[in-house]
């Protein structure tokens, strides 16, 4: 199963083989994006060998993100500094045109 990044390429989910995988969706003017990132900065800090961090921007919850890809990324380098985290494309994460990594993992989560 590989995922289109933000930047446009292909990423294999298989690349995180051995790794635990932190997947969330993120939008650069939700309320809680400071503290959502930093907590993020610091849990990537701490676990750099072990973890992979997968951010998907949504603009699914009130129109919170907004921008072009390379606003985002512009946006996520700022927030994230030096540390390195994938970011896959601007996805929906509700509805029927839910990003499949979402939908997945949304089908695990309940059954």
């Amino acid at each position: 199963m590989a995922f289109r990044t933000l930047d446009g390429d292909d990423q294999p989910f298989a690349s995180f083989k051995g790794k635990v995988v932190l997947v969330t969706n993120v939008a650069s003017e939700c309320g809680y994006t400071a503290t959502n990132y930093d907590q993020l900065k610091t849990l990537k800090s701490k676990f750099r060998d072990d973890l992979e961090v997968v951010l998907i921007p949504s603009n699914d919850f009130g129109g919170q993100e907004p921008g072009s890809e390379k606003e985002i990324r512009e946006f996520i380098n700022k927030a994230m500094g030096k540390e390195e985290v994938t970011v896959l494309e601007k996805s929906h994460v509700n509805g029927p045109e839910t990003h499949p990594l979402i939908a997945r993992l949304k089908v695990r989560l309940i059954h």
